[in-house]
């Protein structure tokens, strides 16, 4: 198990990032520590609140933190089963409103496997060079995002513009897809402090829920914003590096409201 017993929210993160990565959609986990058993039941079959609390804090954090694996899932689900005085298990499942769990599987492959398959491509053309430090890979990968792919204003699919699959299958999506391309590409580079970050972005007061990219680039936290370096309307072959590797206070200009506390962790 990848975690005993969880109680915190760290310690859900965790398992919940193991079930997304795993492909099992669902996980009984045994409690039978008493001390635990008595906090996660108290007295009864229901999961005592501050547990249920962090479990659901742990959910919303995993989907903000790890887009490329949790933009197929957008639905938690838990049961509570006293086994005995002191013994319980929790049950946590995933699912999805619009796809089948054979459909979320095969979709995350090949978001996987194409994304993989286009960094081969960027290495073989030695755009990407083992030479480069973190910061300038992370620029290669966020020109590439912002040139080969286009914003999708008119929202022509609901579902899959808001998923990494069909921004690297189909070359369209919006934040959310732009985000979860570009995070996974970081990870493929080498650059292993990388997560998702929601909070709300816009230009003139008209700001929206979004999602960007933080990244640990050479020791330095920054932040990334891979949509905003794509324009609207789109423009063949150019990309906008003002939202490329910032600080906390210039992304402020224009972000906001995202939980800085709980980005610390």
């Amino acid at each position: 198990m990848v975690v005993e017993e969880p109680f915190k929210i760290e310690e859900f993160e965790r398992v919940l990032l193991y079930i997304a990565v795993t492909d099992i959609f669902e996980l009984y986990i045994p409690y039978e520590d008493p001390m635990k058993t008595d906090g996660i039941f108290g007295q009864g079959e229901r999961i005592n609140i501050a547990v249920e609390n962090n479990l659901i804090d742990a959910w919303n954090n995993v989907q903000a933190k790890y887009p490329e694996y949790f933009e197929f899932l957008r639905n938690l689900n838990y049961e509570t089963y006293k086994i005995s005085s002191k013994k319980a298990v929790l049950k946590i499942m995933f699912n999805s409103d619009h796809f089948d769990n054979d459909e979320i599987t095969e979709m995350k492959h090949k978001l996987l496997k194409k994304t993989e398959d286009t960094m081969s491509d960027l290495i073989a053309a030695k755009s990407l060079t083992k030479e480069m430090n973190d910061k300038e890979k992370a620029k290669v990968l966020y020109e590439w995002i912002a040139v080969n792919n286009t914003y999708d204003t008119d929202y022509k699919d609901n579902v899959i513009s808001f998923n990494g699959f069909g921004l690297i299958t189909y070359n369209t999506g919006v934040c959310s897809a732009y985000t979860s391309v570009y995070n996974l590409m970081l990870k493929m580079a080498g650059i292993k402090e990388v997560e998702g970050i929601i909070g709300t972005a816009g230009l003139g007061g008209n700001m929206g829920t979004h999602i960007w990219t933080r990244a640990n680039l050479d020791g330095e936290i920054l932040h990334i914003d891979s949509t905003w370096g794509d324009p609207v309307p789109d423009i063949e072959g150019y990309c906008d590096f003002s939202y490329f590797a910032v600080d906390e206070g210039y992304l402020s200009r224009h972000h906001h409201y995202w939980d800085k506390e709980k980005y610390k962790r």
